[in-house]
């Protein structure tokens, strides 16, 4: 397995970006760029994270595969290309891309990241999913020298930049930032928390925050259920499940009452029995302080 030095990442990531924004016009150097245009202007958010971390990846390090996903991927030059976008790609694609890749926090989340590496045989959508991986394929397949993949990157860069940037929801960003308005939404939610409803409105407050914040992902759907509907009988993993390609990401389990530590075993044990490797357990208003001790003491996440 190699290593990707992250700290250079970024920097490579940030030169790139400085040098296509500095170019007015900006012309296209890879003969690849046609092709990166097709995928990100496409509307598959998964491919565009793949497309820009393999570029980035073999940007840095010229004897990494940029068509691996994992570092166990059987194949020469495998790395960890999940936790180069989600460390470097992510936290930086607000400041320097304005959020035009897609604004996605974990999007290796998702079905076609989770190979171990790119493939034909990869199990995804016939139509326009097969064919967008296909291409992602060639584009990666052939940047096979660092400087065709720095200039490919570049253009990658190119590309996203002429995207139209994400639409914030609901609001304006004058609006999040200002405080009267914080103050509004807080009183508006503490009404409409006041009364628990067997915890309805807990799950609507957070179902829809929740929705909120994948909103400009396609690919994930937040799923909430009645509180009182019995987990056994349903399809349901927690109160809230965010799922991707009807496969269960993460879920929420959300109290309104006093709970005990066997309510947070059975909600942990019935994620892992899910397949999950994480959850949210998340406390409502009518939560009673004197639970502390046993949040504190209990043996779970």
């Amino acid at each position: 397995m190699l290593k990707i030095d992250h700290s250079t990442a970024e920097r490579v990531l940030k030169e790139a970006t400085e040098k296509v924004k500095s170019q007015r016009p900006y012309k296209t150097e890879s003969p690849l760029s046609d092709s990166i245009g097709k995928v990100i202007s496409g509307t598959h958010l998964t491919f565009r994270y793949i497309l820009l971390t393999g570029l980035l990846a073999k940007a840095v390090e010229p004897k990494i595969n940029p068509l691996c996903l994992q570092a166990g991927a059987p194949l020469k030059g495998a790395y960890d290309a999940r936790s180069l976008c989600h460390k470097v790609i992510v936290p930086n694609e607000q400041s320097l891309l304005s959020g035009k890749l897609g604004g996605s926090n974990e999007p290796f989340l998702n079905k076609p990241a989770r190979f171990t590496h790119l493939s034909v045989e990869n199990a995804v959508r016939k139509g326009s999913d097969l064919e967008t991986l296909k291409l992602v394929i060639s584009i990666l397949g052939n940047a096979v020298l660092k400087k065709e993949a720095v200039s490919a990157l570049q253009d990658c860069i190119f590309h996203i930049l002429q995207r139209q940037e994400r639409a914030i929801v609901g609001t304006s960003e004058r609006a999040l930032s200002s405080a009267d308005n914080s103050c509004a939404i807080k009183n508006i939610l503490d009404i409409f928390l006041s009364k628990s409803y067997e915890g309805e409105t807990s799950v609507i407050v957070v179902g829809t925050l929740l929705k909120m914040l994948y909103a400009a992902d396609a690919e994930v759907a937040v799923k909430t259920h009645p509180t009182n509907e019995a987990g056994s009988s349903s399809k349901e993993v927690c109160d809230i499940d965010i799922v991707s390609q009807d496969k269960t990401l993460m879920g929420a389990e959300v109290k309104d009452k006093n709970y005990s530590q066997h309510d947070i075993a059975h909600a942990v044990n019935k994620a892992v029995e899910s397949g999950l490797t994480k959850m949210m357990f998340i406390k409502g208003l009518c939560w009673s302080p004197k639970m502390k001790q046993v949040v504190r003491e209990s043996p779970f996440p």
